[in-house]
């Protein structure tokens, strides 16, 4: 049989790197799992000279959790333990909700408040492997990711402070025995009986099964999950040169040169890690597959939708991942001799007579009766010569402008006949023989608010 307070005693220490001298923060319950953590930290302390106090939260789900809190203030009184308490409110649920969830964010918010006021470093669950292999079994259900079928790790940083976890490879079966045999009085949650939510249709019915076709299942599961832990850790470093050399410090933009020569499946998992990198953009398991294929693409120019309104933009070999502007559509008729204020904030003249160094010359068969500056349509065409036309959503790649160059391009019309794109085409360099010429002047920068 397994000497389970030996087994803890040794992973505390690992974890925490010394007991003698430190300080902990339990997050305790009435229940089995919380109530033998108390326990054995209870033994610590007579064996080391360190300190450690006792966080409990009152729900406020159950009419038996205002006993458990009564249960527990008096077992710290007895022990000298300093005991912290609060109860999460009917007006805050009404706000948050009463799921798994909201009630762990209401739950870790007490403790690091707690924490903070105490100058506590260390914050100790009771995490046991049943609860583990609930954890996956929950993430693989929802979803395939491999970044996101994280199991809970035996330490982590958790906001400047050490999460730790001593007794994560602890079965369920294993700690009730331990509290049978140490005599310890604790409390059992009967809405864990329920099937209501997910965690508890598996507590009650799945893993029990798969213990019956394996009992050494749920260390098979620890196995697994230190491993899958190690795995990401590789890949990590596997990846960091194209985060450190080809992406800028934001992860918005940056170069898809080396991603090019991946293949699809190892761009997928790098896109996988790339979204943990930095929570700014949701990207899901069909969204990171389009990204994939994009960059494999012999097409220059993507575009994919992701959530919250934001677009990855494939550009050549660059992208950016930025937020989808509203199709701004600006049309404004020009009269001739006559400056007006575009719709971009420009000033715009078209004369017919005067010239000078700022002018641009536009050349037509005859006098416009209807001038128009625009922005791009679908199906623009731009005529080179008798019987040639080309179209401009050909002429801008070809030019490889970014998306926002195409947007922001001014198009002039004479007669609904496109006579000069900015920085782009002008019809007098392919028509010289026109008999009319017209000067152009636009001036003032874009005003990016319109």
């Amino acid at each position: 049989m397994r000497n389970l307070f030996s087994e803890f005693k040794q992973n505390v220490a690992e974890l925490s790197d010394t007991i003698s001298g430190n300080n902990y923060l339990l997050g305790v319950s009435g229940g089995v799992d919380s109530i033998v953590l108390f326990e054995m930290f209870l033994r610590l302390k007579e064996e080391f000279f360190f300190e450690f106090s006792v966080a409990s939260i009152d729900h406020s789900l159950r009419d038996q959790s205002i006993q458990e809190v009564n249960y527990l203030r008096e077992l710290c009184a007895k022990n000298n333990i300093s005991f912290y308490t609060t109860k999460w409110e009917e007006a805050e649920q009404k706000m948050s909700g009463t799921s798994e969830n909201s009630a762990r964010k209401f739950r870790y918010e007490f403790f690091q408040q707690v924490m903070k006021e105490n100058d506590i470093k260390n914050l100790v669950l009771a995490h046991h492997a049943d609860d583990q292999t609930e954890t996956v079994l929950m993430k693989l259900i929802r979803g395939g990711n491999i970044r996101e079928v994280q199991a809970m790790t035996a330490k982590r940083d958790f906001s400047g402070i050490n999460l730790l976890r001593p007794m994560l490879e602890f079965s369920k079966s294993e700690i009730i025995d331990y509290a049978l045999d140490k005599k310890l009085d604790y409390f059992e949650d009967e809405t864990n009986k329920t099937d209501f939510t997910l965690r508890n249709r598996l507590r009650n019915h799945v893993i029990p099964q798969m213990k019956e076709e394996n009992p050494q299942v749920l260390s098979h599961f620890t196995d697994f999950t230190n491993q899958l832990q190690t795995a990401n850790k590789v890949l990590e470093r596997y990846y960091n040169p194209i985060f450190l050399n080809d992406f800028s410090s934001d992860l918005l933009s940056g170069t898809l040169r080396s991603l090019k020569e991946l293949p699809i499946s190892e761009n997928i998992l790098f896109w996988n890690i790339y979204k943990s990198k930095r929570q700014l953009f949701k990207l899901n398991d069909k969204q990171i597959k389009q990204i994939s294929y994009a960059i494999k693409s012999e097409k220059p120019n993507m575009e994919i939708y992701l959530d919250d309104g934001l677009l990855f933009i494939k550009n050549h070999d660059r992208f950016t991942i930025e937020a989808k502007q509203v199709d701004s559509v600006f049309y404004n008729e020009l009269p001739m001799n006559k400056k007006i204020t575009l719709d971009n904030g420009q000033t715009a003249v078209l004369n017919d007579k005067i010239k000078n160094s700022n002018s641009i010359q536009v050349t037509a068969e005859k006098i416009p009766q209807k001038i128009v500056i625009r922005n791009r349509r679908n199906g623009d065409t731009l005529e080179l010569s008798e019987n040639h036309h080309q179209k401009l959503k050909k002429r801008m790649i070809d030019l490889k402008l970014s998306k926002k160059q195409k947007e922001n391009a001014l198009i002039l019309t004479f007669d609904d006949k496109i006579v000069w794109v900015d920085g782009i085409y002008n019809i007098a360099n392919y028509q010289k023989d026109k008999k009319y010429s017209f000067y152009l002047q636009i001036r003032g920068d874009v005003d990016e608010t319109k």
